[in-house]
């Protein structure tokens, strides 16, 4: 049996940063709260993650994949060979960007308290 392979999302199975576009995306409905999500950082970075899903607003089907990266996963998927999303954004996030990617054997954030 083929050993199992373990991806990462932002930047690898995924083109950009979650959190930046969750950012970004914030900033541009409403500067100030997104300040305000900021100071989560002092609370840790899974608190500020956290913030920032909580809104779920991000359209995670637009963000642009690592199209390359998907179809080699895709078809070592078919050859049996499981496929692991792992992430240190948010659970949610994570969540919402495996949905897309039906090849996935399983996905996995961080919590909003420890940062993975």
């Amino acid at each position: 049996m083929a050993a199992a392979i373990v991806v990462d999302m932002d930047k690898t199975l995924l083109r950009t940063d979650t959190l930046v576009e969750c950012m970004l995306s914030s900033f541009g409905r409403d500067p100030s709260a997104t300040v305000k999500k900021a100071l989560k950082l002092r609370d840790g970075r899974a608190h500020l993650k956290r913030a920032f899903s909580d809104e779920g607003v991000l359209d995670t089907e637009t963000l642009p994949a690592n199209e390359p990266l998907v179809a080699y996963l895709e078809a070592e998927a078919a050859k049996g060979r499981e496929v692991h999303l792992v992430s240190a954004a948010d659970q949610k996030i994570v969540d919402a960007v495996a949905r897309r990617f039906p090849f996935l054997s399983s996905a996995r954030g961080s919590d909003g308290k420890t940062n993975l």
